[in-house]
């Protein structure tokens, strides 16, 4: 690979995006001007190969090497899925061999250790043992870095895991109980699946997910001009002699204010709307047959005529 080639597949890794909890963000982990990509961990090593080497390597690098990469990311995904198919592995038994015969031609043969090798049995162990979740350690590996966290006596580390341990379970008991408290059984997720109909407009624009990272605001020349004249007009208004200084410096801050101001009479707004709703079930229906005849629903939601 070309100096050219070599950055234009690391800018790649570096803009590359998944969905919140798929992976790790990859670009803390990519130095584009020094062509480096570092600090991975065992389950970014598994995006890298099975999702992102087939996309990032395609019209970059020759066409055998490209097919060959792909088709070992490939295999590794399909029997990293989430469920199996006999008749999958035992054709996957066949093709595993070739696609190391097609790395054979590419790479040297110190690159070929025992690990590339353990490849051919992975089918073996997969057939054994069924999907890899069954299998893998990463459920075990997050545990321990739990109960690592759990020591704070360096010189009795058993016992600053139990004694943790037993206190984790018992706020956790408790926290079940307090409804009106804000703990991560009740807290809502990071990307809330169903948004109700009353906070957005109409169903198709409701992505069901909170955005994350810095945004990107753009402004409408139009609109930007029309706020600073409703600054200067108050300004003007307040008999201000430093109309531009003041505009210059305070504008800013005044804007902020402005768009909190905004914010609120909003929800002011919603918090009527709502009330009035209320108002409107709490008070019952109206009878059409008798005109002059409020409904009014007693304690056993039934309704009782009141003139």
């Amino acid at each position: 690979m070309t100096k050219a080639q070599i950055s234009a597949f690391y800018a790649f890794i570096k803009n590359v995006k998944f969905p919140d909890g798929y992976a790790s963000n990859l670009a803390r982990c990519v130095s584009v001007d020094e062509c480096k990509l570092q600090a991975l961990k065992t389950h970014d090593c598994h995006i890298l190969l099975q999702r992102i080497l087939p996309a990032g390597l395609r019209g970059i690098m020759h066409k055998e090497i490209y097919e060959a990469i792909a088709e070992l990311g490939n295999f590794f995904k399909q029997i990293c899925a989430k469920k199996l198919k006999l008749d999958v592995l035992n054709r996957m038994r066949g093709e595993i061999p070739i696609i190391l015969c097609k790395l054979e031609k590419i790479f040297p043969p110190a690159f070929f250790d025992v690990m590339v090798h353990l490849s051919i049995h992975l089918i073996d162990d997969a057939i054994l043992r069924g999907p890899v979740q069954y299998g893998w350690m990463y459920p075990v590996e997050r545990r321990l870095l739990t109960l690592k966290h759990f020591v704070r006596n360096m010189a009795r580390p058993e016992g600053s895991i139990a004694e943790a341990y037993v206190a984790n379970e018992c706020l956790n008991a408790c926290s079940r109980y307090f409804d009106d408290v804000d703990t991560r059984h009740n807290r809502e997720g990071r990307n809330i699946e169903r948004v109700p109909m009353s906070t957005c407009g109409l169903s198709i624009f409701q992505h069901g997910a909170n955005l994350l990272g810095a945004p990107r605001l753009t402004y409408d020349e139009k609109d930007y001009d029309r706020m600073v004249w409703i600054y200067r007009n108050e300004l003007e208004t307040a008999g201000n002699r430093d109309v531009g200084g003041n505009l210059a410096k305070e504008f800013p801050g005044w804007f902020r204010k402005h768009l909190a101001t905004r914010r609120q009479r909003e929800l002011e707004v919603e918090d009527d709307h709502e009330m009035y709703n209320d108002v409107d079930d709490t008070l019952g229906q109206y009878d059409s047959e008798n005109e002059g005849t409020i409904m009014i629903p007693d304690d056993d939601g039934e309704y009782s005529d009141v003139e």
